[in-house]
């Protein structure tokens, strides 16, 4: 469900595409700390690791929103 803020319409659109790269990733993470907690309810080492493939769109969520932060950032 999205916030008051975030229904709010943005005024400048790269701004926006920043917004949404951080909700897509905050979102990855907490969806993959869910399924952890899911299948791992009593072990917190297993909760922490995450697969290659979980790291790797992580990484490339993270450098999409730093891309769009520099990007922002020379505007």
């Amino acid at each position: 469900m999205l916030t008051h803020t975030q229904r709010l319409p943005e005024r400048d659109p790269i701004a926006a595409a920043v917004r949404a790269a951080e909700l897509e990733l905050g979102e990855y993470c907490a969806h993959v700390q869910a399924r952890r907690r899911a299948q791992h309810p009593h072990d917190a080492a297993a909760r922490c690791r995450w697969t290659a493939e979980e790291l790797e769109e992580r990484d490339r969520l993270a450098r999409v929103v730093d891309e769009l932060r520099t990007f922002t950032a020379a505007a």
